[in-house]
C-alpha cells in the first residue's frame, strides 16, 4: 500500500524538482571525485569550478542547493516510512489474539471450559433433523 500523498511534505512535482537539483549535486560530486584521483588530493573549490567551467561562488551555490534538496527530500522519505510504520503497527494491533486467560475472562468462563468449548469434538447434524424431539421443526 502506497502512503497517503498528504504524507509528503511536499508536493510530488516539488519533489520531482528536489531530485532533479540533488542528481545534479551528484554530477557535480562526480566531477570532484574524477579530479581527486587524478590529483591525488582533495581539488579546491576553484579548481573544481574550473573543471567544470564555472565560476567559485556559482559552484558553492549549486553545491549549497543540492545538499539542501537533499535534506528535504529525506525529510519527505522519513515522513512516508514513519507513516507506512504507523500504519503496519495498526495492522498488526488489529490481528492481536488474545491468550486463553484473557479470552476466558472476556467471555465469563473458566479457562478450562473454554478449552472444552474450543476444543470439543463437533459432531455435524442434518438438516432435516428435528431440533426438539417433541416436535416435527427441523432446521
Amino acid at each position: 500500500m502506497l502512503p497517503s500523498p498528504f504524507f509528503f511534505e511536499l508536493p510530488i512535482d516539488s519533489n520531482f524538482h528536489l531530485l532533479l537539483i540533488y542528481q545534479h549535486l551528484i554530477k557535480l560530486e562526480k566531477v570532484k571525485t574524477k579530479l581527486e584521483s587524478q590529483n591525488g588530493y582533495e581539488p579546491t573549490i576553484a579548481e573544481w569550478a574550473e573543471a567544470l567551467g564555472i565560476r567559485g561562488p556559482v559552484l558553492k551555490s549549486e553545491i549549497h542547493r543540492g545538499r539542501s534538496s537533499r535534506e528535504k527530500l529525506i525529510t519527505a522519505n522519513l515522513r512516508v516510512v514513519v507513516h507506512i510504520a504507523k500504519q503496519l503497527a495498526l495492522k498488526q494491533t488489529h490481528c492481536y489474539r488474545p491468550s486463553k486467560e484473557e479470552l476466558a475472562s472476556q467471555v465469563g468462563v473458566s479457562t478450562e471450559k473454554l478449552d472444552k468449548l474450543l476444543y470439543n469434538k463437533r459432531t455435524p447434524l442434518s438438516m432435516q433433523q428435528p431440533i426438539w424431539s417433541d416436535q416435527d421443526i427441523t432446521f
